[in-house]
């Protein structure tokens, strides 16, 4: 009897303590699933497919390092098809069905927004890299992208110092370049422009479309162009306006590029030679995290393997999540939401440190000019993060988001 009582109480000890592991651990046997919604195939896979790359590096260090409240990261990762309404059916699946706990994806402005509802559904959360138009708010989305007043503040009036006031706008026809070029007429007298042209292109862009587009802008040229034309077209359009240009024996302006990143310039390569991007980011960025990083990075994918701004955004976008989950002892979206107000880290950009006043990120700015081989080269930077103002100051916000709503067409 008394070895059967010590029997008894030996088991019940043991279960004790077996329940207070799992309690302790959060149950670490199950993995906290995140999901990545990027295009793998059609018009914006060579811009988007690179980032799962980032995502996957940083998923591993942090795996390594513990993962999360002690449990493994697992990605589920899907491939938007370039389409945005596909997009937010895998979203809602991703959620629904494969239990992810946040999501990281979507490059165009379209497939953000189509996200948007689905977020607000089912109070979840997303983490968008991609620089964009501004004009929004959203408690269901970590921006961490600039807006207007961060990428184009300071880029534009470089070169209106270098090559006058005359521009022309040339976009893709859709959410981002549109809204960006509405808030540059708008303010393009005090800012000092002449807008001679906008023009927009199909995201699948036929020749014909574009030739004609080319020569509009050489039977007038800009003193410079601000690019915002998305994806695959961008590299027909380099490669025809100097061809053009020289056939007509007129030198091709200047065009300054807001969506296109390394990985795309050495596509593109040398057509872009002498072109203009801004970003936070740039492989030559001279910091000790990005030796490191960059080191990391090459030795997993390769030597000549290409990391961007989106890229590298994606990449601190999961170390982001993953210090404010810590910090608020919880993968749940909510609870995530409520601590990442009060995060910053250092990246391989420089410090970067979220705005809790609207969920965007203070970042830092750069000029690079593409060199033969599609390289950057920093030219312009700022030096220091700078704050994000989705809505510039010079208008009310009601004032913007009846701009957006007539530009949008409702």
């Amino acid at each position: 009897m008394k070895q059967q009582s010590i029997w008894l109480v030996t088991v019940g000890l043991l279960f004790s303590l077996l329940a207070f592991m799992i309690a302790y651990n959060g149950n670490t046997s199950e993995p906290v699933r995140i999901g990545v919604i990027h295009a793998q195939t059609g018009l914006m896979s060579l811009s988007e497919a690179p980032l799962i790359r980032t995502i996957e590096m940083a998923v591993d260090e942090l795996n390594e390092s513990g993962g999360v409240l002690g449990r493994r990261v697992e990605i589920v990762s899907v491939d938007s098809r370039s389409d945005p309404d596909w997009a937010a059916i895998q979203a809602d699946r991703l959620i629904t069905e494969e239990g992810v706990e946040a999501l990281f994806g979507c490059w165009t402005s379209r497939c953000r927004r189509a996200l948007l509802p689905v977020l607000e559904r089912h109070n979840h959360l997303l983490f968008y890299p991609l620089q964009y138009e501004g004009l929004e708010e959203s408690p269901y989305i970590m921006y961490m992208g600039m807006v207007p007043n961060q990428q184009t503040g300071m880029s534009l009036n470089w070169m209106r110092e270098q090559f006058g006031n005359r521009i022309a706008l040339v976009g893709s026809d859709y959410e981002y370049p549109r809204l960006f070029n509405a808030q540059l007429s708008a303010l393009k007298t005090a800012l000092g422009f002449d807008v001679t042209a906008e023009y927009y292109l199909p995201l699948d862009a036929s020749v014909d479309a574009q030739d004609d587009l080319i020569e509009k802008l050489a039977a007038a040229p800009p003193d410079f162009v601000v690019n915002t034309i998305n994806g695959a077209a961008n590299g027909y359009f380099f490669k025809r306006i100097n061809e053009r240009f020289a056939e007509l024996s007129l030198v091709p302006p200047a065009i300054l590029s807001l969506s296109i990143g390394e990985v795309e310039t050495t596509e593109y390569a040398p057509d872009m030679t002498g072109s203009f991007v801004v970003w936070g980011y740039m492989q030559s960025v001279d910091t000790p995290e990005n030796k490191a990083f960059l080191d990391r990075f090459h030795r997993r994918f390769g030597r000549d393997a290409i990391v961007s701004d989106p890229m590298q955004t994606s990449y601190a976008a999961v170390k982001l999540w993953a210090q404010a989950a810590q910090a608020a002892n919880s993968v749940k979206a909510y609870d995530v939401y409520s601590a990442l107000g009060t995060q910053s880290m250092r990246a391989p950009e420089g410090i970067i440190s979220v705005d809790a006043s609207n969920l965007h990120l203070w970042r830092m700015v750069r000029i690079g000019q593409v060199q033969v081989d599609g390289s950057l080269k920093i030219i312009v930077d700022s030096g220091r993060a700078l704050p994000p103002n989705p809505f510039l100051m010079n208008r009310s916000k009601p004032e913007w988001v009846s701009l957006k709503a007539e530009v949008l067409g409702g």
